[in-house]
């Protein structure tokens, strides 16, 4: 052991906590890559299984029903509301969507890039300080980037913009619930033939 490396071994406490970063960080830099890999699959369900769904049929709807009349009060706006509704959480989603992926893509490359030189540190047969310290930092580097991806996604103005359209979407469906129970079966208003 070498006058640097007794030094280190030493001061291992002091060299930990100047160097790395609190528990707390630590924590939530583990837990970014399951919340990247949740939020990628939240957006991808809810393109798929809703929004795309619904953004092309009420696009059918206004191009189909385009001048004619309807004698359920509130329903050609109602119709226009979904459809701008459902476009913003298209755009929304499909961009947070898009912006998770290029994140994980990021976190995988940079995770490659430091397991390769941990491999090359571990290539020669010994661990010396250095390596555990290369580990560390690489570690540290992991985290870091995993917090940077998930912070500059939550806030981008696509957030708000999904946020806001969820509160919309609430009340169109609230609405839409409203219009079909109240107008639908109402006696002489709809024809069932």
């Amino acid at each position: 052991i070498d006058a640097e490396e007794a030094g280190t071994v030493i001061e291992f406490n002091k060299l930990v906590e100047t160097s790395f970063p609190p528990v707390t960080v630590v924590l939530a830099g583990i837990l970014s890559p399951l919340v990247l890999s949740m939020s990628y699959s939240g957006h991808l369900i809810q393109l798929v299984a809703l929004f795309v769904p619904v953004l092309i049929l009420t696009t059918w709807s206004i191009i189909e029903d385009f001048g004619t009349a309807c004698d359920i009060p509130t329903m050609r706006l109602w119709i226009w509301v979904a459809f701008a509704v459902s476009l913003i959480q298209v755009l929304g989603h499909g961009y947070l969507f898009a912006q998770t992926a290029v994140g994980q893509k990021r976190l995988k490359a940079k995770t490659a890039e430091i397991s390769e030189r941990l491999a090359a540190n571990a290539a020669d047969g010994e661990t010396s300080m250095s390596d555990v310290q290369d580990f560390f930092i690489g570690s540290t580097i992991l985290v870091q980037e995993a917090l940077i991806i998930e912070d500059t996604l939550r806030k981008s103005p696509f957030v708000d913009a999904v946020g806001v359209s969820n509160l919309l979407w609430v009340v169109a469906v609230i609405w839409n619930f409203v219009v079909v129970v109240g107008w639908t079966f109402v006696p002489g208003t709809i024809a069932f033939h």
